[in-house]
């Protein structure tokens, strides 16, 4: 099956400390890395 679309997940990072993370996420076939800061 094909699943085209636009996907939302909620990640809670208030137990995060305080930084720069490197968010990847994938789905078997493509990788995507975003940048997140925590201040």
């Amino acid at each position: 099956e094909n699943f085209a679309g636009n996907y939302a997940r909620k990640i809670d990072l208030m137990t995060a400390g305080k930084g720069v993370y490197l968010l990847t996420v994938s789905n078997g076939k493509h990788q995507s890395v975003k940048k997140v800061i925590v201040f």
